[in-house]
């Protein structure tokens, strides 16, 4: 494991601080200040899970208190859950604040230059598909909405489990069906790891089965 230490009064600084954003990038385990810890949670839902945070260091004992984390068998998966949700979101996180605020709303204002040209061609697919006839062996939900892998604008994508297709149903049945009727380039999946539980709701076609075990320690892959 690989550890940063941030010090210092982070309250008058542009946050995050890239000192945070470097080490979540390159998975090293991070001891923040409270302030960054709690703040942090605004940004990422996930990113208290990535950090601790601290009140007060003695940095005599931080190497004891590393080392007992690591080598204590009762601890040691205290790190080991603080690496898996660094995976997580490491790349996320990495790509949405490596760059300065204003960096990122130049880029964000260059993409909308060609978003009339893609809107166009969606539109010219989805009145393409509905001058067609639906064929009787397209079954998956996006020949059944009038959609291809060109013409999707959005896709909405959820960790699942291999056997919560009562929860999936839920959400098919909400705001699931609510995205279907709102928009032919909106498309949601769901995704899961091998495992020996069958897929039962695997016909509805909106279940993606990775080529990775089914487990918490897989979810960054």
């Amino acid at each position: 494991y690989r550890f940063t230490l941030l010090c210092g009064d982070f309250s008058m600084q542009p946050f995050p601080p890239q000192a945070l954003v470097y080490a979540i990038a390159y998975v090293a385990y991070v001891l923040a200040p409270e302030f960054v810890h709690w703040k942090g949670s605004r940004l990422f839902f996930h990113l208290p899970d990535t950090t601790q945070g601290y009140k007060a260091m003695n940095i005599g004992n931080l190497e004891p208190y590393l080392s007992d984390m690591v080598n204590n068998p009762e601890k040691e998966r205290v790190a080991e859950f603080k690496e898996t949700f660094g995976l997580l979101v490491q790349q996320l996180f990495w790509y949405r604040y490596r760059e300065t605020a204003r960096r990122r709303a130049e880029v964000a204002a260059c993409l909308l230059c060609d978003a009339r040209a893609r809107e166009g061609r969606r539109s010219a697919f989805v009145r393409a598909s509905k001058a067609k006839t639906p064929t009787p062996q397209s079954s998956s939900p996006d020949h059944a909405r009038g959609t291809n892998a060109e013409a999707v604008a959005v896709a909405f994508c959820g960790m699942s489990r291999r056997n919560a297709h009562k929860l999936r149903d839920v959400v098919r049945s909400t705001w699931g069906r609510a995205v279907a009727e709102a928009s032919p380039s909106a498309v949601q999946r769901f995704f899961v790891g091998q495992g020996p539980e069958p897929i039962v709701d695997a016909e509805l076609g909106d279940v993606v089965e990775l080529p990775v075990p089914e487990s918490y320690r897989t979810l960054n892959l």
